[in-house]
């Protein structure tokens, strides 16, 4: 049998860099794009979500200022945002960012819009995205109820929905980004995470730096 030693690391190197080596070129960085785990890894440290999974996968929240209040009948959620989370070009992260960009997977871009099919009307938002080829249909079960208030209702109890708001894909995204840069926002992210993209060089290497 072969042994392997693995040493143990205490501290931080001394260049303050962590190298990963990635089999591949990440294909997209758009959150409504990320199909690939080498997309959603690096995707990951540059976006945040409503919920993300503690040490032991048990769920926790992100963005969320605690977890969901959850109606009796299983059929809506209740999210209070946290205050002062800002967007990595500075603009403070607000219930209506959470709006848009779970919209978002609806347009006929989007390669993960099952996620958010449980949601009142987002079937049919998904439809008229494909043949209208709109960006961010309107769907009546994603509510903006104040600055930091966003509801979300379900067309009827669905279990796995939750886990859903701790996938990369329901990131939150700034719409001013998304708008200016069009498909190259895709290549130049803004969100809300520990890191920034700075360089990337195609098929060679991404440089992220600390945010």
């Amino acid at each position: 049998d072969t042994v392997f030693q693995i040493e143990s690391i205490s501290a931080p190197h001394p260049d303050g860099i962590f190298r990963i080596p990635l089999m591949t070129n990440p294909p997209d960085l758009d959150p409504i794009l990320v199909s690939d785990t080498t997309s959603d890894g690096v995707a990951s440290k540059i976006f945040n979500t409503l919920l993300d999974y503690d040490p032991e996968l048990k769920l926790e929240p992100c963005l969320a200022a605690s977890m969901p209040v959850i109606s009796a009948d299983g059929t809506q959620y209740n999210f209070t945002i946290r205050e002062g989370v800002k967007f990595s070009h500075g603009r403070t992260v607000t219930a209506q960012d959470f709006k848009y960009s779970l919209q978002r997977l609806a347009s006929v871009r989007s390669k993960r819009s099952n996620l958010i099919e449980p949601i009142l009307g987002a079937k049919a938002a998904i439809e008229a995205a494909r043949s209208s080829s709109e960006d961010a249909p309107e769907i009546e079960g994603i509510e903006v109820i104040g600055d930091l208030q966003l509801r979300i209702t379900l067309t009827k109890p669905h279990a796995p929905f939750i886990y859903h708001l701790a996938m990369v894909n329901t990131a939150v995204v700034p719409r001013e980004k998304v708008e200016e840069y069009g498909h190259a926002f895709s290549r130049k992210p803004i969100g809300t995470g520990c890191f920034i993209l700075e360089e990337w060089k195609e098929g060679t290497s991404l440089h992220l730096k600390a945010n």
